[in-house]
């Protein structure tokens, strides 16, 4: 059973034709309060950090995605994406691919 699974989580990797990246990217942040102009003048846009499935990317944006499901044919095709980010291209301070095995 163990080797079964290990052959099959092998076949999902292969058949899974995009590669994987960690992002870094700048993001908007606002705050709907009454704050001290010098407090104000001293924020920075935060930094975060994404990983995923580099799906798509063109001038404008790049997407992401973590999760795919797979049919049930052999070799398994993705059916489905989740948890999509979707990253203005403008944001992006860096972006490294990651080696799967």
């Amino acid at each position: 059973m163990q080797k079964e699974l290990r052959l099959n989580l092998r076949q999902h990797i292969k058949s899974i034709s995009y590669s994987f990246y960690i992002v870094w990217w700048k993001d908007a942040e606002s705050y709907a309060t009454w704050r001290d102009l010098k407090d104000v003048l001293k924020e920075r846009p935060p930094l975060c950090i994404s990983s995923g499935w580099l799906i798509s990317e063109d001038a404008e944006r790049l997407v992401l995605v973590s999760d795919f499901n797979f049919n049930k044919k052999f070799p398994p095709e993705i059916c489905d994406a989740g948890n999509t980010t979707i990253i203005p291209k403008g944001m992006v301070i860096k972006k490294q691919k990651v080696f799967i095995k």
